[in-house]
């Protein structure tokens, strides 16, 4: 993670602390909130960006504050002998697991992470419907981390670096590219409470 991702996070980080109706979040474990209310709010956050734009980074800072991740990526390996198998007739079930185990977590009491793409403005507020559904929208503080974006074959470079995941480097290009297509900007009237649009990171 770099100086400036850390600065903008802590940033945000010490303003979320500073709000009088946001649950306690200084707590040193995993310890749930047993009774959220409209002035003890859970977290929800949700990552927006392309493959290989730095949202997995942004989710372990927040796991590091003990909230819990739902991660798009990994559910789908566990649905397929623990191979990365993106199946795009299975996308819509991808998404509702992902949601799913968010909603298990914010039931429970914990913040949560809900890491996918979150790249077109429907996954977006399906996210933010099923999670007000646990508790009650006013019971939770929902938080958009918009990451950096730049054209499609970069994020897939960085992907194919990082992370292949044993896929060849075209797939990866097309998937970016696809991505890149259906990209749709976080815009003022979207239900967050808070959206922090973090600095180019790969500078």
């Amino acid at each position: 993670m770099t100086t400036k991702l850390t600065q903008q996070l802590d940033d945000l980080w010490a303003k979320l602390k500073q709000a009088p109706t946001i649950a306690r979040l200084d707590q040193q474990s995993l310890t749930p909130i047993s009774s959220p209310s409209p002035d003890n709010k859970l977290i929800v956050v949700i990552p927006v960006g392309m493959i290989g734009s730095g949202k997995t980074t942004v989710a372990k800072y927040f796991l590091d504050k003990h909230f819990l991740m739902a991660y798009e990526d990994m559910l789908i390996s566990s649905f397929h002998g623990g191979t990365y198998d993106y199946k795009i007739p299975l996308q819509q079930q991808y998404l509702a697991a992902m949601r799913e185990v968010a909603a298990y977590w914010l039931g429970q009491g914990f913040s949560v992470v809900a890491d996918s793409t979150n790249h077109t403005r429907r996954r977006r507020l399906d996210v933010i419907n099923r999670l007000a559904e646990v508790h009650g929208r006013e019971f939770i503080c929902v938080l958009g981390v918009v990451m950096p974006k730049r054209e499609a074959a970069f994020h897939a470079a960085i992907r194919i670096q990082h992370d292949h995941r044993d896929y060849a480097t075209e797939r990866w290009k097309r998937v970016a590219a696809e991505h890149e297509a259906e990209y749709e900007p976080v815009t003022e009237d979207e239900p967050f409470d808070f959206v922090l649009h973090l600095p180019d990171v790969f500078d």
